[in-house]
């Protein structure tokens, strides 16, 4: 079996098995790569030939930031974007996070699910996260606080009031 890649080495690697019909494909970059796998039957009077593609899409992995919210003890995984505070904003507050295994994003609603709660007031919200799947038996409760929004005095110095020509006089009454 033979196999080629559309990329001249610059996206993947290709390492066959011994025998050629397995390959491991090593990523190099991001973007987007053919692979054809093409096998000649030779024990046929006339030869056939078999050939099969496949488009992968190479997307960089996320890093965590390191200095991400554990949720284990091992550290193996990790919470991004939640914040000590949030502004109140009259609609419930729901922090946008980003939950990794290691070096790998879980997707939310297929690896985990949360949901918040006391989030429309301000005062102390809870956020939970539970796994799912593989991660099903693991969650973790986290508290962060929704605070009164900030105001502040507004001062107009100038105003234009226009189509004022438009108006129409009230009716008078007669008495």
């Amino acid at each position: 079996m033979e196999w080629k890649a559309d990329d001249n080495g610059s996206l993947v690697s290709l390492v066959p098995s011994e025998d050629g019909k397995e390959l491991l494909i090593k990523t190099l970059a991001s973007g987007i790569v053919h692979v054809t796998a093409t096998a000649t039957d030779t024990r046929r009077e006339k030869p056939i030939v078999l050939s099969a593609s496949v488009t992968i899409v190479i997307i960089d992995e996320e890093q965590p930031d390191p200095g991400a919210l554990k949720l284990d003890p091992a550290g193996n995984i990790t919470v991004e974007g939640l914040k000590e505070n949030y502004e109140y904003t009259g609609y419930p507050v729901i922090p946008d996070i980003r939950v990794y295994y290691g070096n790998r994003r879980l997707v939310m609603k297929n690896e985990y699910t949360i949901t918040c709660s006391n989030n429309k007031r301000t005062g102390t919200a809870t956020l939970v996260i539970k796994g799912k799947g593989n991660f099903t038996g693991k969650s973790q409760a986290i508290s962060y606080r929704i605070d009164a929004a900030q105001t502040g005095a507004l001062s107009i110095k100038k105003a234009v009031i226009t189509g004022l020509d438009r108006l129409r006089r009230p009716l008078r009454s007669r008495r």
